[in-house]
């Protein structure tokens, strides 16, 4: 069963023992990627009981969610760099041969080029401090929603998982919110740069077999209620899908 317990100046981690030995080896190999490039920083991990599965990370302070930046700010910097931060982290991420597992069927796209996985790439995950200060990128284990155990697949699985995100917003919460997409277009331009045509349908189709995956596992398992509220991001969703260009 996996557990957090904050403290003053640390964050204490447990899990099955296998999935944190691989969090452990991700976490220390982005904080490697992260000092190389100058791009972000991950929190050092000052102990790791392997054999119960814990990990003791520090704590880090000052840090601003980007889930609520994004709400008021347009700072098309900050998602820019979040395009370059996970370009390198794909370019980066290298695990040994025994921590490679593959995305689930659903997810996985034989055939285009793949790398270890952060795994776990979103709005509640990624941290902004002081203004031209590196960002700050946390959890770097499989999200739970699909397996938990995945390392190893497309580098697509990331940046939707991103913009999926990105676009979940209960209308009640953020009425009136607009401004995903722009997030969004400018998040891919970092991500993959002048990338072409060839890049972008290929995503466009990854995403559009994403979302249709998606939404019809959230009609089986979330409140018709839940859905009524999500409908307006739902819309601003599947509209960016079908309009953005790299």
């Amino acid at each position: 069963m996996r557990s957090v317990e904050i403290t003053d100046n640390t964050v204490v981690k447990r899990s099955a023992p296998d999935l944190m030995r691989i969090e452990v080896a991700k976490t220390r190999r982005g904080g490697e990627i992260g000092r190389a490039t100058g791009l972000f920083r991950v929190p050092q991990i000052l102990d790791f009981d392997e054999a119960a599965g814990r990990a003791t990370f520090e704590r880090l302070r000052g840090l601003r969610m980007l889930r609520r930046v994004l709400v008021r700010e347009a700072a098309p910097d900050v998602a820019t760099r979040l395009g370059l931060v996970l370009a390198a982290i794909h370019r980066g991420l290298v695990l040994p041969e025994d921590m490679k597992a593959p995305l689930p069927d659903e997810f996985a796209l034989p055939g285009e080029t793949e790398v270890f996985l952060h795994g776990d790439f979103t709005v509640d995950n990624l941290y902004i401090t002081q203004p031209g200060e590196p960002l700050v990128v946390l959890d770097w284990q499989m999200t739970a929603v699909h397996g938990g155990r995945a390392t190893f697949g497309t580098r697509y699985f990331d940046v939707t998982w991103f913009i999926n995100t990105l676009f979940d917003r209960p209308v009640h919460r953020y009425f009136g919110a607009s401004l995903e997409a722009p997030w969004a277009a400018v998040f891919l331009k970092g991500c993959f740069g002048s990338a072409g045509a060839a890049v972008q349908e290929d995503l466009r189709s990854y995403m559009n077999r994403f979302f249709t995956v998606k939404m019809a596992q959230r009609r089986r398992e979330i409140p018709w209620h839940r859905r009524l509220l999500m409908a307006p991001a739902n819309r601003r969703l599947w509209t960016f899908v079908r309009s953005f260009r790299l």
